[in-house]
C-alpha cells in the first residue's frame, strides 16, 4: 500500500460560483440584472437595426475613400493650403490657415475615380439587397437577449447612480454608488487645495490662498477658474467686445491683439484687475514688438505680423547630452522636434533657415553627430514654404498685448 507523504490540508477546493456580481452599494439588483450583468462586461448584445444610423455610417465611409483618393492625387502644396477660414477673420488678415489651424472641413471630393465609385455602387448595392431581404424575413435576426433581457439592460443603463465596473481581481464585477466616487473626489480635492504644508526654516505654514505650486490637479484647476472668470468678466466686457481683436491665453499667460487705443486699454486692463483680489494682472504691449511664451511677434509699418523664435537673456543651453543613457531614437529624434519647432514658430523662411542653423550648433556643443544634424535640418528646410502672410492688413495702430497672470498668496 503506497502512502502520500507531505502535508495534507481540510480545505475544501469547491468550484466558482456561477455570481460574479459583487454588489457593494445600497441598491439591490434584481435577478434579471444579476442574469444579464453574469453575461460580462465583454458580451456584445446583437444590435438594434438603425437604418438610418447605417446610411450615415456609409455615407461618410464612401467620403473617407473619395478624399483618400482624391488628395493622394494632389501635390502636396495644394493639400496643404486647403482650409476654410470665417470672413471675420479673413477681413482681419488672421485666418486658421495661417495660424496652422483649419476648420472641419466639408469638403466632398468629385465623383471621378472609375474603380471606386464602382466599388462603392457595388457595396451599395450588396447593403440594399441584405436589408431587402432582411426586412423579407429570409435573413432572420438572432438575438442573443430576450426582451425582459433587454428591458432589464435599458433600465440599468438609465440609472445614473450605480457604477458597473471589472474589479481588480479575480475577474468579478463590481457596482457601487456613483455618489460615494463623486464625494471621493471632493474630499481630494478639498485636501489637495486646501491642506497646503510645507516647511520654511524649521517652521510649517499652510498656504490659505490659492493652489500648491507642482501640484498635478493645479494646472487644471487652474485652467478651470480662469475658464469661468473669461466667460463671466472679460468675454461679456463692453470694451472688450469692441476693442479685442484675438484673445488666446495659455494657463496664465494670455496675447491679445487690441484694436483700440491705450485708454481703452488701460481701462479694461483696470477693470478686470479689480474683479478678484486674488488675481492681479500685469500687463505688457507694445505697438509693434512683443514677447509670448516662447515666440516673439513682430508687426511692421504695413500692419503685417510675423513670428520669431524668443529666448529669454538668461536661457542657457539645456539640451539633452549626446552621451546621455537615452535610447537612441529618443536622441535621434530631439533634433527634428526642435527643428520643427522653430520652423513652425518663425515665419520668414531666411530668417526660419538662420534659426535653425542656430539651433543646430547648439546641438552640436552637446555632441550630437554631424551628418544626424544635416540629415534632420535639411528635411525641415526642403519643407519651409513663404508664410509670411501669415496675417495682413491690420491696422498701424494696434497694440500687441501679454498679461501674465500673478496669484497672489496669503500665509
Amino acid at each position: 500500500m503506497k502512502t502520500k507523504r507531505g502535508p495534507t490540508h481540510d480545505v475544501e477546493i469547491s468550484r466558482r460560483s456561477p455570481n460574479s456580481v459583487v454588489n457593494i452599494s445600497d441598491y439591490t439588483l434584481s435577478p434579471l440584472e444579476l442574469k444579464v450583468l453574469n453575461m460580462g462586461l465583454s458580451f456584445c448584445p446583437t444590435p438594434r437595426w438603425d437604418s438610418f444610423q447605417l446610411e450615415k455610417d456609409l455615407q461618410r465611409f464612401y467620403r473617407n475613400i473619395r478624399l483618400k483618393v482624391h488628395f493622394n492625387e494632389l501635390p502636396s502644396t495644394v493639400v496643404n493650403r486647403l482650409g476654410t477660414t470665417s470672413s471675420q477673420s479673413r477681413e482681419a488678415g488672421i485666418t486658421l490657415g495661417s495660424l496652422g489651424l483649419r476648420n472641419p472641413s466639408s469638403f466632398v471630393p468629385p465623383k471621378t475615380n472609375h474603380a471606386v465609385e464602382t466599388f462603392i455602387n457595388l457595396l451599395d448595392r450588396d447593403i440594399k439587397e441584405t436589408i431587402h431581404e432582411q426586412r423579407l424575413g429570409l435573413l432572420p435576426v438572432r438575438h442573443n437577449l430576450s426582451p425582459i433581457e433587454k428591458q432589464a439592460l435599458d433600465t440599468k443603463s438609465e440609472n445614473r447612480n450605480i457604477v458597473i465596473k471589472p474589479a481588480d481581481k479575480g475577474g468579478a464585477i463590481e457596482a457601487g454608488i456613483d455618489r460615494n466616487t463623486h464625494d471621493l473626489c471632493i474630499d481630494l480635492l478639498n485636501l489637495v487645495l486646501r491642506e497646503n504644508f510645507f516647511l520654511f526654516e524649521d517652521d510649517f505654514f499652510v498656504q490659505t490662498c490659492g493652489t500648491a505650486m507642482g501640484s498635478n490637479v493645479a494646472p487644471a484647476y487652474a485652467n478651470l477658474y480662469m475658464d469661468h472668470f473669461e466667460r463671466e468678466y472679460v468675454y461679456a466686457n463692453p470694451i472688450f467686445q469692441q476693442n479685442a481683436l484675438v484673445w488666446y491665453r495659455y494657463i496664465d499667460d494670455i496675447f491679445c491683439i487690441w484694436q483700440g487705443n491705450h485708454t481703452s486699454l488701460q481701462t479694461f486692463y483696470e477693470a478686470i484687475n479689480t474683479i478678484r483680489p486674488e488675481l492681479t494682472f500685469t500687463l505688457t504691449y507694445h505697438n509693434s514688438e512683443v514677447t509670448f511664451l516662447d515666440t516673439k511677434v513682430l508687426k511692421n509699418s504695413l500692419g503685417n505680423l510675423s513670428t520669431d523664435l524668443y529666448s529669454k537673456p538668461t536661457d542657457c543651453n539645456s539640451l539633452l547630452l549626446c552621451n546621455s543613457c537615452h535610447p537612441k531614437s529618443t536622441k535621434d529624434s530631439l533634433p527634428r522636434s526642435q527643428f520643427k519647432r522653430v520652423s513652425r514658430i518663425v515665419s520668414d523662411p531666411d530668417l526660419k533657415a538662420t534659426r535653425i542653423q542656430e539651433m543646430s550648433t547648439k546641438f552640436k556643443a552637446r555632441n550630437y553627430p554631424t551628418d544626424l544634424l544635416e540629415t534632420e535640418s535639411t528635411k525641415i528646410l526642403n519643407e519651409i514654404e513663404d508664410d509670411t502672410s501669415r496675417f495682413k492688413n491690420l491696422d498701424s495702430h494696434l497694440y500687441i498685448v501679454t498679461t501674465p497672470l500673478c496669484a497672489g498668496y496669503t500665509i
